[in-house]
């Protein structure tokens, strides 16, 4: 029902933004981290730093 992610480091940057994009799972497996109910993403100042 509900996901959660997190993630740390500017490596995980892009995977995120492409996450909170709306990516297709198939070539950002993160983006397949879809809870029903909700998904929420813990990060750090460095894996969101490609966030808009």
């Amino acid at each position: 029902r509900h996901v959660y992610v997190v993630a740390a480091g500017a490596e995980k940057a892009e995977a995120v933004a492409r996450a909170v994009a709306g990516a297709a799972p198939s070539d950002w497996p993160v983006a397949g981290a879809v809870g029903r109910e909700s998904t929420v993403f813990f990060l750090d100042e460095a894996s969101a730093s490609q966030l808009g």
